[in-house]
């Protein structure tokens, strides 16, 4: 996935649609649930995605599949990277979930 999601092709396009994006469409309501219900923090699924799936630096280096997700996360303006950055630093020191 390191290679093919980093640029965009035909592959990654066929990859995305049958694999992450099916994969997505499950995790991300569960994913809003717990944060409506403010069980956990209020952190991107795509970070979360990506800290899983590949690493806090996998949308810079996997630039074509951040791209299909959300466009924003393929930035390399200033404060994209940093507020991505932040919530990386976030959820690796202090966890996903809120404390009582």
């Amino acid at each position: 996935m390191s290679v093919e999601g980093a640029v965009s092709t035909d592959r990654l396009d066929y990859l995305y649609q049958h694999y992450i994006e099916p994969v997505r469409a499950r995790f991300i309501p569960v994913f809003d649930l717990l944060r409506e219900q403010g069980r956990i923090k209020n952190i991107p699924a795509e970070v979360f995605y990506f800290l899983v799936t590949s690493g806090g630096t996998a949308p810079y280096g996997q630039t074509g599949v951040a791209s299909l997700m959300n466009p924003d996360l393929a930035s390399t303006e200033e404060t994209r990277v940093r507020l991505y950055a932040e919530n990386v630093a976030e959820v690796l020191i202090n966890g996903l979930s809120l404390t009582d």
